[in-house]
């Protein structure tokens, strides 16, 4: 049903805008249109692209939408003069042409006029019109006007299509024109550098068999043999041939056409064509200094690791914070690029210790003058508000499954107890080991070296080159000329034009294969997920997430889901629903979860459940075990001179009434239900992980661990980042790693979403829905300390 819409669409849509047709049919079919233009190349209905597909297969002209313009001038041909003009963008073409010929009766001029439309219908399939009108001074060309219609499929290597050319069959000399059809197939064996075709035109009063007799059919051969030079030959079957030959310079390219019929040269064709977008060059291949940010880092990796053009990456610190996960995955990145011989500069207006922690990884570490490198160490902190609630009467009542586990102790305490203390101490000591251990490795420094250098900052201007945790400094201008003379035939570019600059696109068609990246960050609860800006953060509502899994197990082309999870946990119930979720979407093809900054609690619940954890060693995870609780108002009430009647039909009717002080018998209940959810996350992680149960408990009881002790203990089952995940997402859906797959990232807000998401009234509604729920609902969830660097 819903294809059928779409095509309906479609074709009203084409049938009210398609300004679309036909240039002039090939010299070789005489007899089935006006012999016109010695000028227009003859191209595969299969195999065109780009602004010949004005002329050659409109439908073409959706299939590659970037912008080209191409201008050919007849040398040498069977007319006077013969010039043409062809543009192609967005999926719409326009060609011009203009010839003159003598006649008997004197020189005859044409002007044809092409307009064309292509139109996308999913899964490879393609179709357009095309209209052509034709001027002259010639009555036999007057008023002349002719319509065609094409469809494609293409995939990755293989491209079928079909065009039906005249199909109005207009008059020319009072003869109606013959409507014929051109099938054609074309191939391109695992590389864009060779396209090999054949076609065959059919008119409409001819059976194939005679069409084949009468050789109306055509091969062709389009290979590039050294970078950025490419020919192309087509044989005819009445005996014509055709070469090509292009060269490529940046967004230009050359070109000459040269046709033969009966071993005499019968036409010569000049082309130049100009493009969005750059293709192979036959010239030095360009090299690139690429300027970034760490927050524009994590798009551009993804084009920058398969680019020889990138020489070195210049990383600019500006002072903004990110998760330390966050920097020791660009570490990670930035390091295999060195090892495959690109080069890392540092330049730093303001450092925090996690930022340093990234810019050691560089060849050169540059500093301006006033600038800052705040390495100082990491420090934790956790808010208590015991006292507070106290003093304004509120009174909270919360039971624990895990002594480790901290959740509830902010609001039954005015510190930590001992076991959290110490396993939060642990947490840091892992994260701060890490870091000391890199640093002293990468600026040559002995671990107690390291530990000295970073006790005597934060540092400023020279005092970071006497302690040598920088190489030079230097002002933005000096840091330019710094660059230009360490990579004088390379040029400076931004991560904005780099990406505008990219190659263009030769593929027939993006990869089949696509691994679904679905998003969990921020607290998980029930319903949609929202954004709440006031206070800067996210809830991940397990309604949306769900459905982002759904559709991700329904879409066939995608062949496994990551789960990337940057979240402390949250409600039981939505943890329980996206757990659900995740098991049956398991049952259709793997999953992958991937931790980012934090995944513990219910984040762990979920991730427990799929069939691969990948985490960053600078994670924190873990924190199995589960809170429960309820807050009492009724002090509070009567301290503001508020009095309430309550009336209740059996014996606990008022257990999670804000007016209600908790009974001894209800806090057992507490604990019971609490102790019920615990021993189910246990079955959940023991089951999902292939864990001995009474090994989980050890490992469980609320304890939180970085990604690194969580890895050595089997929680997670490799350390690394996005790209690990991915990888072994390939590898558990049998996609070979160096084949590309699509990454499509879920779930996809609607601009609606966007807009409430954006508003105040998503403010409103995330604080009083989180405020008003969470306190008397059950969690898996850890309440973080705050780790600052």
């Amino acid at each position: 049903m819903k294809i059928t819409a779409r095509v309906g669409i479609h074709v009203a849509a084409m049938t009210v805008v398609c300004l679309t047709a036909l240039a002039a049919t090939p010299p070789f079919l005489d007899g089935i249109a006006p012999r016109m233009s010695s000028v227009l190349p003859r191209d595969s209905v299969a195999g065109t692209e780009g602004a010949l597909s004005t002329i050659t297969n409109p439908a073409a002209l959706e299939a590659r939408k970037e912008a080209e313009f191409i201008y050919l001038r007849a040398l040498r041909g069977d007319y006077k003069k013969d010039d043409a003009f062809l543009l192609a963008w967005r999926g719409l073409g326009v060609g011009l042409e203009y010839l003159t010929a003598d006649a008997p009766a004197g020189r005859v001029s044409v002007r044809t006029t092409t307009l064309s439309g292509g139109s996308n219908l999913g899964r490879g399939l393609y179709w357009g019109t095309r209209r052509t009108w034709f001027a002259s001074d010639d009555i036999g060309y007057s008023d002349l006007a002719t319509w065609d219609v094409g469809g494609l499929y293409r995939t990755r290597n293989i491209s079928l299509a079909m065009v039906a050319r005249n199909v109005d069959r207009r008059e020319y000399r009072g003869v109606k024109l013959e409507r014929s059809f051109d099938f054609g197939i074309a191939l391109r064996p695992d590389t864009d550098r060779l396209r090999v075709s054949f076609d065959l035109s059919k008119p409409d009063d001819e059976s194939f068999r005679t069409a084949w007799k009468k050789r109306r059919y055509f091969g062709s051969v389009h290979v590039e043999p050294i970078r950025g030079f490419r020919v192309a030959a087509n044989a005819y079957g009445d005996g014509q041939y055709e070469a090509r030959a292009t060269i490529s310079i940046d967004t230009a390219k050359l070109g000459f056409l040269q046709r033969f019929e009966d071993g005499d040269a019968r036409a010569g064709v000049a082309m130049l064509t100009l493009q969005e977008g750059v293709s192979r060059s036959a010239l030095r291949r360009p090299r690139f200094v690429l300027i970034t940010t760490p927050e524009q880092w994590r798009g551009a990796y993804w084009r920058v690791r398969r680019d020889p053009r990138v020489v070195a990456v210049v990383l600019k610190f500006d002072g903004k914070k990110q998760s330390l996960a966050a920097w020791k995955e660009a570490q990670d990145q930035l390091l295999r690029l060195k090892e495959d011989g690109t080069e890392v500069v540092s330049y730093i207006s303001r450092a925090g210790g996690g930022g340093y922690w990234l810019a050691s990884i560089a060849d050169a570490v540059l500093l301006d003058p006033i600038g800052e490198i705040l390495l100082v160490g990491l420090h934790s902190s956790s808010q208590y508000y015991k006292g507070a609630m106290d003093a304004l009467g509120i009174k909270g009542y919360f039971r624990r499954s895990g002594e480790y586990k901290g959740g509830p102790e902010p609001f039954t305490q005015t510190g930590p107890s001992r076991p959290v203390a110490e396993n939060h101490a642990a947490v840091l000591d892992d994260l701060y080991d890490q870091i000391v251990g890199d640093i002293a490795t990468r600026r040559g420094f002995s671990r107690d070296e390291a530990l000295r250098v970073i006790d005597a900052g934060p540092y400023l201007g020279e005092e970071a080159l006497e302690a040598g945790i920088a190489d030079t400094m230097a002002t933005p201008e000096e840091a330019e000329t710094f660059l230009a003379e360490r990579y004088p035939d390379a040029s400076l570019i931004s991560v904005a034009d780099y990406i505008a600059y990219d190659h263009r696109p030769t593929e027939w068609a993006p990869a089949r294969d696509k691994i679904a990246v679905v998003r969990i960050d921020g607290a998980m609860v029930d319903g949609d997920s929202m954004s709440v800006p006031i206070v800067g953060t996210r809830l991940s509502g397990a309604g949306t997430v769900n459905r982002a899994i759904q559709d991700a197990a329904a879409d066939t082309n995608v062949k496994a889901i990551v789960l990337d999870i940057d979240s402390g946990g949250g409600l039981v119930s939505a943890s329980e629903s996206i757990w659900r979720t995740t098991q049956k979407a398991r049952a259709r093809k793997p999953i992958v979860a991937r931790i980012g900054g934090i995944g513990a609690s219910g984040a762990y619940y979920v991730a427990a459940g799929t069939d691969r954890i990948i985490a960053s060693p600078a994670s924190v995870t873990g924190s199995i075990g589960v809170y429960t609780g309820h807050v009492s108002l009724r002090d509070l009430y009567a301290k503001l001179g508020v009095s309430t009647h309550d009336a209740k039909r059996g014996e606990n009717a008022d257990f999670r009434s804000r007016n209600t002080n908790l009974t001894e018998r209800q806090e057992e209940v507490l604990q019971r239900q609490s102790d019920t959810l615990y021993d189910l996350f246990l079955t959940r992680v023991s089951e999902g992980r292939e864990m001995d149960r009474e090994r989980v408990h050890e490992l469980a009881r609320g304890q939180v661990w970085t990604g690194r002790q969580a890895h050595e203990r089997a929680l997670v089952d490799q350390l690394g980042g996005m790209r690990e995940a991915i990888d072994s997402a390939k590898d558990l859906a049998g996609i070979p790693r160096d084949r590309l797959a699509r990454v499509e990232l879920l779930p996809k807000p609607s601009l609606l979403r966007k807009l409430m998401d954006a508003g105040l009234g998503a403010a409103g509604r995330g604080l009083s829905g989180l405020l008003g729920r969470l306190p008397d609902t059950r969690h898996f969830a850890w309440e973080p300390m705050s780790i600052q660097d």
